[in-house]
C-alpha cells in the first residue's frame, strides 16, 4: 500500500465516522484482529481528533454470552464498536 492510497483510505474512513455523527466526547472502539484495516481505522480516527481503542476479537469468539465485551464497552462508555474487517 503506498502513501497516496493509505491517505485516501485514512480520508474515506473519516468521512464514514464523521456521517455517523458520532458523539465527539465517546472513545471509537475498534474490534479487530491486527490487520492493515485495523491500522487505517485507527489512523482515520486519530486524523479526526477522537480516542481510538481497540478491543481484542478474542472477547467476542470465545465466549457465547458476551460478558467481557459488554463489560469492557461499558467501562470505556464506548459509542460505536467498529469491526476493522468490515469498515475498509
Amino acid at each position: 500500500m503506498t502513501y497516496r492510497q493509505t491517505r485516501d483510505a485514512v480520508g474515506r474512513l473519516a468521512q464514514a465516522q464523521l456521517d455517523l455523527d458520532l458523539p465527539a466526547d465517546k472513545p471509537v472502539v475498534i474490534l479487530s484482529d491486527n490487520s492493515v484495516d485495523h491500522a487505517l481505522l485507527i489512523l482515520a480516527t486519530m486524523h479526526l481528533g477522537r480516542v481510538a481503542c481497540t478491543v481484542s476479537s478474542a472477547y467476542c469468539r470465545l465466549t457465547k454470552d458476551f460478558e467481557k465485551i459488554h463489560a469492557i464497552l461499558d467501562a470505556l462508555d464506548a459509542v460505536q464498536a467498529v469491526q476493522a474487517a468490515q469498515a475498509g
